[in-house]
């Protein structure tokens, strides 16, 4: 009987380290994207670990070397692509409001939806996302200045997302080389605040 179980969990061991329990293949998910945005995209690698989620992560990426994540949970496919398309246009809404002693970086990398969600413009797009992050770069620290013109921008828009804005000082060397993909360490920060805004509605600190 001890022979029987132990085979049994090897077999079901192997099973999971195969992928055979994970019924989409990449073939599938190829056809998903393309039937969704009507674009071709190239699968870079998985970094699932298949014994510790139920849930399998697909890098792909873009013609432009974008990189997205496309999640598999059982016949359930669902990606984040909408972020690559979106949040370079939602940072400027804020940037032009601020200017340009100000640089922004906004993820929405958290916002999955599967093959039936479209979205026909970044508002529509804006109005079903749940969380968004925005940081802020800038040399000055007027930080009431940053906080009623983002909560302008949002107001405007009527904005129902819960908006996290963090800002961060830097020197003015630190940020005139600063690059968008650049890790920013706290030994180049001068001083920081943090607040949220949901509903349109700026919370209490």
């Amino acid at each position: 009987m001890k022979k029987y179980l132990l085979s049994l969990i090897c077999l079901m061991v192997l099973f999971v380290l195969t992928g055979c329990g994970n019924k989409i293949s990449i073939k599938d998910i190829d056809k998903y994207l393309v039937d969704k945005y009507n674009k071709e995209f190239h699968y870079d690698y998985s970094n699932t670990d298949p014994l510790t989620t139920s849930t399998y992560t697909y890098i792909y990426a873009d013609a432009d070397g974008n990189n997205f994540t496309v999640q598999v949970r059982g016949k359930y496919i669902s990606d984040n692509y909408y972020h690559v398309i979106y949040d370079d246009e939602i940072s400027n809404m804020f940037e032009s409001k601020l200017g340009s002693d100000y640089q922004l970086r906004v993820s929405s990398a958290g916002m999955f939806r599967g093959e039936s969600t479209n979205y026909q413009d970044v508002f529509e797009y804006i109005n079903d996302i749940p969380v968004l992050n925005i940081t802020i770069y800038t040399t000055s620290n007027d930080f009431d200045f940053i906080k009623s013109n983002v909560g302008e921008v949002i107001a405007n828009n009527n904005f129902k997302a819960l908006f996290f804005v963090y800002i961060n000082q830097l020197s003015t060397t630190r940020f005139n080389d600063l690059i968008y993909d650049d890790y920013v360490w706290e030994k180049d920060i001068i001083s920081s605040e943090s607040f949220q805004f949901e509903n349109g509605v700026l919370l209490s600190e």
